[in-house]
């Protein structure tokens, strides 16, 4: 048996010219929803992607990529595809021969896991997920630095850049009360019950703007404010997804960031997607019955996904097969105990 070790973050480093940011892109061969074909979706998100980057290249002298966390997958955390997996590598090449090599990609709740395609991407140099990256102007001085904050590190300290600019980019639910969307689509109505109030951050006190995934529909609004303990300002941003899971958009945001001047700007534009009715199935469910149809396969494909880590014994013979169900992180206690119930009805069925 193999033991598996995750990549461990990369170094931190520094990037010049121009930063390009996206939002999640949830690239998928398997999600279906009511989509009318989502993986290929998928890559028109990519080829959009491309088109940005070679936009902003051709106005500035670099240009690198940032993206917002879940990255890769939507009900799955592998691909398990490798044709897919080589068609969106291809992708990540070109991104990456554009970029310089400067990719980079916060981890959202759908990269996580034991050994996920995001952890694959790391290991295969597709994206880069430091602490921090460094924004210079011409003479080579940090100007800005670039927290990335992976999901569910909300509430680590920051290495904070004294003599500039500080930058957060997140994914989770950031709320300032009155102001913010949440899963539910109303403030304060999140289902996923990780919710976290901007303005309880404290160690965010420094940091002058947030930019977070994980939200899929824009918020892009000068007053989305939140104050902190010490009486500070710090801005949210949510440029939205351009793979609409099940957002029925027609458009979400990039957001771009240049040096001028010995400081930072940005700025943001919209982006426009294909037709709503090119992308999705017409006549189909009602929000509500969508929302619940993916739940269900999200909890679908998060008991098999356990199941499959267990049957091939990717944790080793330490523990026993149930066991390994409470050690694989990233699920829900309903999730495991769901999936121990369909392992055992699957040990005990006769042999065919």
């Amino acid at each position: 048996m193999v033991a598996i070790k995750k990549s461990i973050d990369n170094k931190v480093e520094s990037i010049s010219g121009t930063l390009l940011v996206i939002g999640d892109l949830h690239t998928s061969p398997k999600y279906k929803g009511t989509h009318i074909d989502y993986a290929m979706s998928s890559i028109k998100v990519l080829e959009l992607v491309r088109g940005l980057l070679q936009k902003h290249k051709i106005k500035n002298e670099g240009i690198s990529l940032m993206l917002l966390g879940d990255t890769f997958g939507v009900n799955e955390r592998n691909f398990n595809d490798e044709f897919y997996l080589n068609e969106v590598g291809r992708w990540y090449k070109q991104f990456n021969e554009i970029c310089d090599n400067h990719v980079y990609s916060v981890r959202g709740n759908h990269d996580m896991g034991e050994y996920t395609t995001f952890d694959f991407a790391k290991d295969a140099g597709w994206i880069r997920n430091p602490k921090y990256v460094d924004m210079t102007d011409t003479s080579g001085r940090r100007i800005c630095r670039m927290h990335i904050v992976n999901y569910g590190h909300e509430h680590d300290e920051l290495d904070l850049l004294s003599d500039g600019q500080n930058v957060v980019f997140g994914h989770n639910d950031y709320a300032i009360p009155g102001v913010t969307p949440t899963y539910g689509g109303k403030e304060g109505n999140s289902t996923r019950g990780d919710r976290v109030l901007l303005s309880e951050l404290d160690n965010f006190i420094g940091v002058s703007l947030v930019v977070s995934g994980h939200i899929h529909t824009p918020l892009m609004r000068n007053d989305a404010m939140a104050t902190l303990s010490d009486g500070s300002s710090v801005q949210l941003l949510i440029p939205g997804s351009p793979s609409r899971v099940a957002e029925k958009i027609d458009t979400c945001y990039d957001v771009v960031f240049t040096s001028s001047q010995g400081k930072i700007d940005f700025t943001s534009e919209p982006i426009k997607l294909w037709p709503v009715e090119e992308e999705f199935i017409p006549n189909e469910l009602t929000e509500e019955q969508a929302n619940y149809v993916e739940d269900l396969q999200k909890r679908d494909a998060d008991i098999k996904e356990i199941l499959s880590a267990v049957i091939e014994g990717r944790l080793g013979e330490q523990y026993n097969n149930l066991t390994q169900i409470d050690k694989i992180p990233g699920f829900s206690q309903e999730v495991r105990k769901e999936a121990k119930e369909r392992y055992l009805k699957y040990a005990s069925a006769p042999e065919s």
